[in-house]
């Protein structure tokens, strides 16, 4: 695990293959906010439109795959 984060860190920015992979990393970083972003509204209009017992648990689960996906951003941004 360490050599591949030291191989993803190693990646100069100058270095075109470098610049190529950070790029279409934080692409999808982006598209996987706007992914958790969508999932969360929709969550929240299925809990307003069908009550059950576990809507509390799934908006959750919601919120806290928009924060991993915050934290996606900010690895692709500054570690790759």
């Amino acid at each position: 695990m360490q050599n591949f984060i030291s191989l993803l860190t190693t990646s100069s920015s100058d270095d075109f293959v470098g610049l190529f992979i950070k790029a279409f990393a934080v692409f999808f970083a982006f598209l996987y906010l706007l992914y958790a972003v969508v999932m969360s509204r929709q969550t929240q209009i299925m809990n307003d439109t069908f009550s059950t017992k576990m809507s509390s648990i799934l908006s959750t689960i919601s919120f806290l795959q928009i924060i991993f996906a915050g934290i996606l951003i900010l690895v692709a941004l500054f570690l790759i």
